[in-house]
């Protein structure tokens, strides 16, 4: 590809990503769910339409289409509805296995600091083990 028609093929790309994102806040969100908003009574009003037309097995036939386009159209919505269940239930369980860690971690450290203020080495030697391990620029640390 040559330097004109790189410069042409990103310059097209850019103006894209551009007008969907422009497309994406008019939409107040997925562009995706706004048109399938406005599809799916489109689809059942022409759906109507049609049947209304239709007796016996050519209004069987037909009903099986619309089924089995309403079944796929479906099964977006409940893919989508699936993920945000799955992203609410990881969010809940990374901040409970957070939370568990959290508190072994403190139960630990106070184990350790009732241990070291009944030995003066221990004691010592934590002291020696804080200063080294403070950060120098915390203001809101104080010696």
């Amino acid at each position: 590809m040559n330097d004109s028609a790189f410069e042409e093929t990103k310059a097209t790309l850019v103006a894209i990503a551009a007008e969907a994102n422009e497309l994406k806040h008019a939409a107040a969100g997925s562009i995706t769910e706004a048109v399938a908003a406005w599809l799916a009574p489109q689809y059942a009003l022409t759906a109507r339409d049609q049947l209304v037309e239709l007796e016996g097995a050519d209004r069987l036939k037909l009903l099986r289409a619309f089924v089995q386009d309403w079944a796929l159209l479906r099964h977006g919505d409940q893919t989508t509805e699936r993920l945000r269940i799955e992203r609410e239930w990881l969010a809940v369980a990374s901040r409970d296995a957070d939370l568990k860690w959290k508190r072994k971690i403190i139960v630990g450290l106070e184990t350790l600091k009732v241990y070291a203020d009944k030995h003066p080495e221990a004691k010592a030697a934590m002291a020696e083990l804080s200063r080294q391990v403070r950060h120098p620029f915390d203001p809101t640390e104080s010696d």
